[in-house]
This record gives structure tokens, C-alpha cells and sequence, in this order.
């Protein structure tokens, strides 16, 4: 498989679509710095996946689009096409030619397609993967990837081998694996916890239903009893209300007449307010569009303004600017003269050139006729001699320094052996003292032991108590966490508002302005005043107050748009207060169940004291209902009075009160529990912590005397051991200084006296062979003297014309250096023509865009002049309205006060009739109380009517059914509390166990099978990586001495026996260095010795193409050589594409690709074919 085209359409520098067509072998690619050639290289990474920003010298992955230059807008989008031939099925893919397109976007986004289709990034991926060509492969060497292996850790290089192993799509499988597994086992602890807990509850539940069994058939005839009871009630009730509401009928029919002449007024004062609320509304909206108009028309002006401003700066900029031409083109004029004076200065000092090489040409002739040959012969033969002298000397001297040091070691030896005896000594004198020591421990452990038996008594009783403590110290953190997770329960209700109605939950959580807070947060309640206060206040405790009337209309228009419910809100500027009346007031303080007024029972913020009488303020507290029924009389059924257990009597007369089964946590209940429990779980913190300082001071005692007691220990044991030890060494001294004794008598003095004379006898050879060549120096030294005074005459001709030839050619360096620096001034000047031309240009298209500029922004300043009469037109009108509304508003607020004072005088007419009314209807409310309770509890109870129990009542069994409905009820309370739904709680508990005990079964089974695969593909990634290393290994070792000329390489695993994890080390030496790792070779040894290790990887799974990115940068120009010569090896297998700026390697390649910017900042592709050179 090879590339056959690569197209690049706006990637980084080839803004323009540029398409490059690669033949079979070796591909050069050169250019200056800087001209994009590494953008190539990055361009066939890119399109076969590259995912990495970073790797692309980039911050993010839009960065390849091209950005833009001096003279051209930066693009859109990026593409870039790679074309493979495919034919030979390299790839596992059914066509013969394999397109590969990636399209990326500003935003972002990016599109992928083979062969026009469709595709995703790991679909490429998996194309390439363990091929040897993937983006992380070693078939792209991107700039700086050379330095990056020999640079990086052992464990890093592995990648390598791994890629050419083919293992990467195991290691993939086993992470996914690994996932699955992990997620199994998660799943697996999960199931055995929710199995172990349900394992704790069948049990108590199989008890519970058979409880609730009982309960349920009893509860069915007490049921059944209770109907009939409740019917008969019921019946009686009825009969006495229907008596009371036609008495009731004809004082209403008197009340009626006052009503239809209150509504009436009602009716007109209420049209008036709507006409009010109108003209409001309209006088806001007409305000507020005034306040936008003059917003506008200050806009205006102050844009008119700016556009002055920068017409102004324009004209001045379009100045300068043609100033700068005319210099520009002056400038240009000069440096086009200083070329031609330059090209005619280059004509004549090529002509001087030429005479001066003539000279230069016959001086070193005769130079060359003078010879001295038999002169160098022999002093090169005398330099041969001194040499040779020299090292002799240096032998002898070497000798003399051994045969001394000999002699030295001679002596040290002998006062060893005077050492060792006196150590014998000391060493006995050692083992008196030890046998003296041991007998003082021996006495010690006696004493030790009667310590221990002690101590271990005490330590006994110590842990029992500790063990007692514990137990009480884990009851009272029992109670301790109930009490805290109880605090954290309603905490997390009262933070969650989950306690209020939906509208009321979602205005706190939107935290609007304006808004202060509901009433139940707003007052505090004493705790024996609970039930009294909420009940007073009922669903009006979830009020909320705001600072005014504004912020109540914006809360409610936020509900209105998002659907969450309806509130009431108290505005502080808005509600009034409410009152009792003095003379009642007196009154009903003298009754002895009088407790108070509501609103002056509790505490709350004198901000909020107006909402607070608005609530409460007339309403009366009494101790209970017959209190209550007592001071609503005195009142004449005018106010509402609450009992402290929380029954009513209503304005009017009717009584609310009764007690539910569960008990209900009211607000103010919740908040009371709150400040307990803080207060209560703060006192059991501190005696919790006493406790445990108790039993911390006891563990410390408990760990003093454990540690007494393995001190003790530990003495005794140390004594024994330094016991044994002395012994022991005793034995090795005695030993050791017999066997020296031995081995210096028998051994020491022949061997060493031997080593002397040997190397006497050497050092005697050496200075006779020194005598010899010293005579053989001085007679050619004779004969050398004598043909030198023979030569002495012919010298100085000779000196004289290599004197003039050296003057010649100083003359010749000085006329080059000068042509030199005057071919660079042409260069030089000619580039600042360019510059100059292009710098003309620019300036003058640059005015030419200013002039476009002030043109549009004239034509602006004519709309801003026509928008501003527009504005002020509508200005005055808008006044105009404003002043109408204000008279409108303030006549209809004068006719709705005059209707209201009429309506006052009509309202105290009307109280007498009602004083009549209120006696008749508490009586029938309280009927109509009983009455709806009874048939509540018939419908809620047992969701039946009246109606169809009526036809079997019979009012004389009333009795006997009391009788038996009250043994029946004696029979549930013995039950007890009962769950009925522990009937169906235990069904579904225990089918939920079963169903999870056999997942629990399958789990287990499913983790089995996961750790099978994984295991056998570590064993497949082992076996494929061992192999593949030493193939590469032995590769490495082959190559290296081709590369280098010599010297040898091998390649080691950091840890043989983890061939999963194990890194790979490098060790070389090349010629004449000694072998050791990568790292402490040179920059240039390293660089060709990680080139050497690609080769052998290619060497041992050769693929269809290479592309290397200036890989030989550190080589010298030997090692280029051999670098292009190797590559040659592999171009009939390979299709290498080489970035180079080097010489030996351009000399190889069979294509010659050039990349260059002729435009600023835009990349271009021209190709030569040097087998047509």
C-alpha cells in the first residue's frame, strides 16, 4: 500500500487547495524555516486521526484552519484528503483505493469520510489500529518524536513494540473489560447489600401480616357497626336543622334588601378602582416609554459626536499616509541607483581577480621545485626514536614504583600479624567481662518476671472495664446520631420549603426582591401558644410578606408566566390593621378563660407589626372551648376566638375543632423542635465528649501498662539475644585469628618475595633495551645535523617566494571578501525594493478603504440627524397623554370616596338585622358541623352516602350498637399498632428477594467470565510482545554496528518477568566508547541510535509508508550519509516521505518536493524529478 495524493485545503499555512502527488520511493520535501514543510507531515496525522491539539503545535483544534495573513482574511474551515493504494489489501477494506477525508470548522466541528462516505473518528481509528501507520505509530516522526524517544522513560519506549506487536486492540478490549467489570462488581456489592437487608426484614414482616390479618377481619365488623351509627346520627340532625333554617329564612329575607343596596354601591366603587387600575397602568407604560425615547435621542447625540470625531481622524490618517508614499517612492528611486553602482563595482574586482590568480599560479611552482626530503625522513625517524625512549622510560619508572609498593606491603604484613595478637588479647579480656554480664542477667529476669505476672493482673481488669464503658459509650452515640439525623430531617425540610404549598415553595426559592419571607418565618410563637396561633392563622401562615406593593405585583406576574401556583402576599405599604374594640376588649379581659389578644401573644419584627394585626389582631386566645364559647358571647359572635388545644369559634357563631388520629408537626412545631434539638444535641455533645475522654484516659492507661509490659519483655529478650551474640562472636574471633595465623606463616612471605624478584628481573631488561636505543638516537642524530647545514643555502630562496605567494593570496581573500559583502548589499537593496513596492501598495489601498469609511459614516450622520426629529416629536406628545391621565386619575378617586361614606352609613343599618341572623346560624353551623363530620367519616371511612344506608336504620338499636361497637374497639386496641401494609409488604418483599438472589447468582457467573477473557488476553498481549521484542531486539543489534561503523547495541527489558508493564532500556557503544545507556551518550549518538532502533522496527514489520520530519537534524554529514544510504535499503518495501534541510540526504531521494512562501504567510508546492537532473 502507498499514498498516492495528499490534498490540503486551507490546514494551517496552504490556505490555497494544494495537491501533492507521491511516487513509489524515496520523497524529499525541503524549504526554508518557517515555510510550512512540517505542516505536511501534520497534515497526514491529522486526517488519519490525530486527536490531540497539543501534537499539532497548537491550543485547540480549530487552531489548523488557516488564520489569516497581512493580505488575506483567515478561512472557515480545513481539509485534508489522503488517498492510499490499496491494492495489494494491506488494509482491511474491500476497495482497491482508499480515500480518506477530514473537514474541521471554526466552532469546532468536524466531518469525516472514506471513500465519500460518511464516517466517525473511531471508524479511522479502528482502521489503523496495531497496522504500524495509526497517528501514535512510528511510520510518522514529527519533529522532535527522534528526540522524544531516546529522551523518554522505559515504560514509554514499550509503545513502540506494542504497535508493532498488534496488541493495542487487546489492551483496548481489556479496558473495556475492566470497565465491565468494575461496573459488575459495583453492581454485585450492591445486590448483596440490598439481599442482606431484605434478608433482616422477611421475618419481622411475616409477623406483622399475620397481626394485620387479625386486625382487618375485626376492623370489618366494627366497620359495619359504625355505618348504622353514623346514619341514625345523622338523621336526627338533619331533622332539627331543617326546623332552624326556615326560621333562619325569614330574617334573611330582611338582610336580603341591605345587601342588594350594599352590592349595589360595592358594585360602582369596585368599576371605579378597575378604571383607576387603568389609568395606572397606562400613566406606568406612558412614563416608561418617555423615560426609553429620551434615552434614545441622548444616544443620538452621542453618537453623531463620535462619528465627528473619527471623520476627523480619517482625513488626518489619509495625510500621513501619502506622506509616507511619496518618502516610500523616493526611498525606492535611491536603493534601484545603489544597485547599478554595486553590479558595476562587482565587474571591475572580477577583473582584479583574475590577474592576482595568475601571480598566485607561478609563485607556487617554484615553491614546489625546493625539496627536503631526506631532511624529513630523518627527523621523523629521530621523533620515532624519542618516542620510543620516552615509553621505555615510563616502564622503568612504572617497575621502580611496583617493586616499592612490594616492598611496603612486605612491611604492612608484618605488622598485621603484631596486630592480630594484641587483638587476641583484648578479645579474651572481652569474653571475661560477657560471661560476667550474662550472670548479672540471668539475675535481672527473675525480678522481671514477678514485674510481669503483676502487671498483667492489672492490665486484666482495666480492659474489662474499658469493654463495660464502650458499650454504654456506643448506646449514648446511638441516641446521639437519632437525635441528629432527626435535626438534619427537618432542617432539610425547612431549607426545602417542602412544608408549603407549591406557589409558596417556588416564590422562596426564586428568591425575588422585594420578597421578605413567609409569615411562619417571620413571627416567633411561644410553645404552649403552637396550636392556638396556627390554628388562628390556618393556611394564612403560608402568606408571604413583601416590602411593598410592587414586589407583590412582579412575584405574582412570575408565578402567572411560569404555571407554579398561586400565593397571597402581605405588601407592608398596603395592608391595614385590624382591631378590637376597646369597650369589648375590657370586657372579655376580665373573663377568668381569657388569655389574650393573638397578635400580642407572640413576638416578630416592628417592621412587620402592621401584617401582624392585620392577621391576628382581632383575634382572641381563650383556654378552652367553654371559654371560648363564653367570651364569643360577650363579643356578640363579632370576633374569632382559638382555644390553646386549637378549637374555634367562628365570627358568626359556627365551632370548628376535634382531633385527628396521626398527629400532624405543625410550622411553628417544626421550628420549636429545630431550636430543642440544637440546644439538646449540643448538652449530650459535651457529655458524649466526657465520656469519651474517660475512656480515651483509660485506653491510656490500658496502652502504659501494654507498653510496661512489652518493655519487660523486650529487656528480657535483649538480654538473651546479646547473651547468644557475645558467644557467637566469641567462637568467630578465635576462629578467625587462627586461620590468619595460619595463612600468614605458611603462604604470605614466598608469594610476595616471588612477585619481587619477577619484578626485578623486568625492570633490568627494560634499562638494557634503554641503553640500546639511546645509542641508535645519537648516531642518527649525527647524520641528520650533517645534511641539514647542506639545505641551509637553498632555504632562504625558498622563504622568500613563499613569502610572496602568501602575499598574493592575502590580496586574492581580501578581493573575495569584498565581493562577498557585495553580492549581499545587491540581495540586501533588492529586498528592500520589494518591501518597498509592497509597502506603496498597501499604503495606498489602505486609503483608499478610509476613504469608503468616511463616506458611509457621512451617509450615517444623515439618519442620526432624522431619528433625533422623530424622537422629539414623539416626546411631546407623550407629555401631552401623561397630563390627561393625571386629571382623569384624580377625578374618579374623588367620586370613589364620596360612594364609600354613603356605604359606611348602610353598613350599621344592616348590623342589627345580622345580630339576629348570627344566634340562628352558630346553632345551625354547629348542626351543619356534626352533620358534615358524620358524613365525612361515612364517605371517608367507608365511601358510602347517606342515601344509601338511609331505608335500614332503625333509631331503636342505637344502644346495643354503642355496646358492641365499644367491645370491638377494646379488641383493636389489644392488637396494638398494626401495618396492614405489612400484608403486601411482605408479598413484595419477598418476591424481591428471590428475584435478586438469583441476579446475585448471575452477577457472579458474569464476573467469572469477564476475568477469564481478561486474563486470556494478557496472556495472547505477553505472547505477541515477547516475540515482536526480540525480534526487534535482535534487529536493533544488527543494524547498530551498520549505522555506526562498528561497536555494538542491545535492547533489555526493565522487568523481565512483567512483560504487561515492563519498560525497555537501551544500551549501545559505538566505536571506541564503552557500553552504557541511551542517555549518557551524545546528542548526535543518541539521535542515530534511536534512528538505528526505527530502522530495525521497520526491518522487522516493514510498512507500505514512512514519513520522517527533519528525523537526522542532529547528525553530522557522515552520519547523514549512512542515514539516506539505509533508507535506500527499504524504498522497493517502503515509501518513505522525507522533511530534510540536509544535503546528503536531498542527494538520495528520488522526488524532490519544494515548499515556499512566495506570498507572506501562504505555503506553495513545486516538485523536481532528479532522475531528469
Amino acid at each position: 500500500m502507498k499514498i498516492k495524493t495528499l490534498t490540503l485545503d486551507g490546514f494551517k499555512s496552504f490556505a490555497d487547495k494544494t495537491v501533492i502527488e507521491f511516487q513509489p520511493g524515496l520523497t524529499g520535501i525541503v524549504g526554508p524555516n518557517g515555510s510550512g514543510k512540517s505542516n505536511i507531515t501534520e497534515a497526514i496525522r491529522w486526517v488519519i486521526g490525530e486527536q490531540s491539539a497539543k501534537n499539532l503545535r497548537g491550543d485547540k483544534m480549530p487552531d489548523v484552519i488557516f488564520a489569516g495573513s497581512e493580505i488575506r482574511a483567515g478561512l472557515n474551515r480545513a481539509e485534508v484528503e489522503l488517498v492510499l493504494d490499496n491494492s495489494d489489501k494491506y488494509l482491511d477494506y474491500p476497495h482497491e483505493q482508499i480515500n480518506i477525508k477530514r473537514r474541521i470548522f471554526k466552532d469546532g466541528e468536524s466531518e469525516f469520510y472514506l471513500n465519500n462516505k460518511k464516517i466517525r473518528l473511531k471508524d479511522i481509528v479502528e482502521l489503523f489500529m496495531d497496522t504500524g501507520l495509526g497517528r501514535e505509530s512510528f511510520s510518522i516522526i514529527s519533529q522532535g518524536r527522534v528526540e522524544a524517544i531516546f529522551n523518554s522513560k522505559p515504560e514509554e519506549r514499550r509503545k513502540l513494540i506494542e504497535e508493532v506487536a498488534g496488541v493495542l486492540k487487546y489492551k483496548k478490549e481489556k479496558k473495556k473489560a475492566q470497565s465491565e467489570l468494575d461496573s459488575t462488581t459495583d453492581h454485585l456489592n450492591r445486590v448483596a447489600d440490598i439481599v442482606f437487608e431484605l434478608e433482616k426484614q422477611i421475618e419481622p414482616l411475616r409477623e406483622q401480616a399475620s397481626k394485620a390479618k387479625d386486625y382487618v377481619d375485626q376492623k370489618a365488623q366494627y366497620d359495619e357497626l359504625n355505618q348504622t351509627r353514623l346514619g341514625i346520627e345523622i338523621l336526627a340532625n338533619n331533622q332539627e336543622k331543617v326546623e332552624l333554617e326556615e326560621k333562619l329564612r325569614q330574617v334573611n329575607k330582611v338582610i336580603t334588601e341591605k345587601a342588594s343596596l350594599l352590592a349595589k354601591q360595592d358594585k360602582e366603587i369596585k368599576s371605579l378602582r378597575t378604571q383607576q387600575k387603568e389609568i395606572e397602568v397606562q400613566l406606568d407604560d406612558s412614563q416608561k416609554e418617555l423615560t426609553f425615547l429620551s434615552r434614545q435621542e441622548e444616544k443620538i447625540k452621542g453618537k453623531q459626536d463620535v462619528s465627528a470625531k473619527v471623520e476627523n481622524f480619517q482625513n488626518q490618517r489619509i495625510d500621513e499616509l501619502e506622506n509616507q508614499v511619496k518618502q516610500n517612492t523616493e526611498n525606492l528611486k535611491r536603493t534601484q541607483e545603489n544597485v547599478k553602482l554595486l553590479e558595476k563595482q562587482k565587474q571591475e574586482l572580477n577583473k582584479k581577480k583574475a590577474e592576482l590568480s595568475v601571480n598566485i599560479h607561478e609563485l607556487e611552482i617554484l615553491v614546489s621545485n625546493s625539496s627536503e626530503d631526506t631532511v624529513a625522513d630523518l627527523e621523523f625517524k629521530l621523533k620515532n626514536l624519542a618516542q620510543q625512549l620516552e615509553l621505555l622510560e615510563r616502564e622503568n619508572e612504572f617497575l621502580s614504583t611496583n617493586i616499592a609498593t612490594k616492598v611496603n606491603e612486605l612491611d604492612d604484613k608484618n605488622n598485621e600479624l603484631s596486630q592480630y595478637n594484641n587483638q587476641i588479647k583484648e578479645n579474651q579480656d572481652k569474653i571475661k567481662k560477657i560471661d560476667k554480664k550474662i550472670a548479672n542477667i540471668n539475675d535481672s529476669a527473675v525480678n522481671l518476671k514477678t514485674k510481669l505476672n503483676s502487671i498483667q493482673n492489672l492490665l486484666n481488669k482495666k480492659t474489662l472495664k474499658l469493654q463495660n464503658n464502650e458499650i454504654k459509650e456506643a448506646q449514648a452515640k446511638e441516641i446521639y446520631q437519632k437525635a441528629n439525623t432527626r435535626l438534619e430531617t427537618l432542617k432539610n425540610i425547612a431549607q426545602s420549603y417542602s412544608n408549603y404549598y407549591q406557589g409558596t415553595r417556588e416564590i422562596l426559592k426564586a428568591n425575588l426582591e422585594g420578597v421578605v419571607g413567609p409569615v411562619a418565618e417571620k413571627i416567633d410563637v411561644p410553645k404552649e401558644f403552637n396550636k392556638a396561633i396556627e390554628t388562628a392563622l390556618g393556611s394564612q401562615i403560608q402568606n408571604v410578606i413583601t416590602i411593598n406593593d410592587k414586589a407583590a405585583q412582579i412575584a405574582i406576574k412570575y408565578l402567572s408566566n411560569n404555571r407554579l401556583g398561586r400565593v397571597t402576599f402581605l405588601p407592608r405599604n398596603t395592608v391595614t390593621p385590624r382591631y378590637i374594640d376597646e369597650k369589648i376588649k375590657t370586657l372579655i379581659s376580665k373573663d377568668s378563660g381569657f388569655v389574650g389578644i393573638a397578635s400580642e401573644l407572640i413576638n416578630f419584627d416592628s417592621a412587620d407589626q402592621v401584617i401582624v394585626k392585620y392577621l391576628l389582631g382581632s383575634t382572641i386566645v381563650a383556654k378552652n372551648l367553654e371559654d371560648a364559647t363564653r367570651i364569643a358571647k360577650i363579643t356578640k359572635f363579632k370576633n374569632r376566638v382559638v382555644t390553646i388545644d386549637g378549637d374555634v369559634v367562628n365570627s358568626g357563631g359556627s365551632l370548628t375543632g376535634g382531633k385527628t388520629k396521626g398527629k400532624r408537626e405543625g410550622v411553628f412545631e417544626q421550628k420549636q423542635q429545630i431550636a430543642e434539638l440544637s440546644q439538646n444535641i449540643e448538652v449530650m455533645n459535651e457529655k458524649l465528649v466526657i465520656f469519651q475522654n474517660n475512656n480515651q484516659q483509660l485506653k491510656i492507661k490500658i496502652n502504659e501498662l501494654e507498653e510496661e509490659y512489652q518493655r519487660l519483655n523486650s529487656e528480657i529478650t535483649e538480654f538473651a539475644k546479646e547473651k547468644n551474640e557475645l558467644e557467637a562472636k566469641r567462637n568467630i574471633i578465635e576462629l578467625t585469628l587462627e586461620h590468619l595465623n595460619e595463612n600468614v606463616k605458611n603462604n604470605m612471605d614466598s608469594k610476595a618475595n616471588a612477585e619481587l624478584e619477577e619484578l626485578r628481573r623486568k625492570l633490568d631488561v627494560g634499562q638494557n633495551k634503554h641503553r640500546e636505543l639511546q645509542q641508535e638516537y645519537e648516531l642518527s642524530y649525527k647524520i641528520f645535523n650533517q645534511h641539514k647545514q647542506s639545505i641551509d643555502s637553498e632555504k632562504n630562496n625558498l622563504q622568500q617566494n613563499q613569502l610572496k605567494l602568501s602575499e598574493q593570496k592575502q590580496k586574492l581573500a581580501v578581493l573575495d571578501e569584498k565581493l562577498r559583502v557585495n553580492i549581499l548589499q545587491v540581495a540586501d537593496y533588492k529586498y528592500q525594493i520589494d518591501n518597498l513596492k509592497d509597502l506603496i501598495a498597501k499604503q495606498k489601498q489602505k486609503i483608499s478603504d478610509i476613504q469608503v469609511e468616511i463616506k458611509q459614516s457621512s451617509e450615517e450622520s444623515s439618519d442620526f440627524e432624522l431619528k433625533q426629529a422623530n424622537l422629539v416629536e414623539k416626546i411631546a406628545s407623550l407629555k401631552k397623554t401623561i397630563a390627561e391621565l393625571q386629571n382623569k386619575r384624580n377625578n374618579i378617586h374623588a367620586e370613589i370616596n364620596k360612594i364609600e361614606s354613603k356605604n359606611k352609613v348602610d353598613e350599621a343599618l344592616n348590623m342589627n338585622a345580622l345580630d339576629e341572623q348570627r344566634k340562628i346560624s352558630v346553632k345551625i353551623s354547629q348542626l351543619e358541623t356534626m352533620l358534615k363530620r358524620s358524613l365525612k367519616d361515612l364517605s371517608d371511612l367507608y365511601h358510602k352516602s347517606f342515601d344509601e344506608i338511609k331505608d335500614n336504620l332503625d333509631t331503636s338499636k342505637l344502644n346495643e350498637i354503642n355496646r358492641k361497637l365499644h367491645l370491638l374497639k377494646l379488641g383493636i386496641d389489644e392488637l396494638g399498632n398494626v401495618n396492614i401494609g405489612a400484608i403486601d409488604e411482605f408479598q413484595r418483599v419477598n418476591e424481591r428477594y428471590e428475584f435478586l438472589a438469583k441476579q446475585q447468582s448471575d452477577l457472579i457467573d458474569a464476573k467469572k467470565q469477564l476475568e477469564d477473557s481478561m486474563v486470556e488476553m494478557d496472556t495472547e498481549v505477553k505472547k505477541r510482545f515477547e516475540t515482536t521484542f526480540k525480534k526487534v531486539a535482535e534487529a536493533f543489534k544488527q543494524t547498530f554496528p551498520v549505522m555506526f561503523s562498528g561497536g555494538k547495541a542491545e535492547l533489555t527489558l526493565t522487568d523481565p518477568n512483567n512483560l504487561l508493564e515492563s519498560g525497555i532500556e537501551i544500551m549501545a557503544q559505538p566505536p571506541g566508547k564503552k557500553f552504557q545507556r541511551l542517555s549518557l551518550l551524545s546528542g548526535g549518538e543518541r539521535a542515530l541510535t534511536a534512528i538505528t532502533l526505527l530502522f530495525a522496527i521497520l526491518k522487522v514489520k516493514p510498512v507500505p509508508f514512512v514519513v520522517l520530519d527533519e528525523a537526522e537534524a542532529a547528525l553530522d554529514e557522515a552520519n547523514v550519509t549512512r542515514y539516506a544510504q539505509y533508507l535506500k535499503k527499504f524504498d522497493e518495501k517502503t515509501q518513505f516521505i522525507v522533511i530534510t534541510h540536509r544535503k546528503g540526504t536531498m542527494g538520495y531521494v528520488d522526488v524532490l518536493y519544494g515548499v515556499t512562501m512566495q506570498e507572506s504567510g501562504i505555503s506553495q508546492v513545486v516538485s523536481v524529478t532528479l532522475d531528469d537532473i
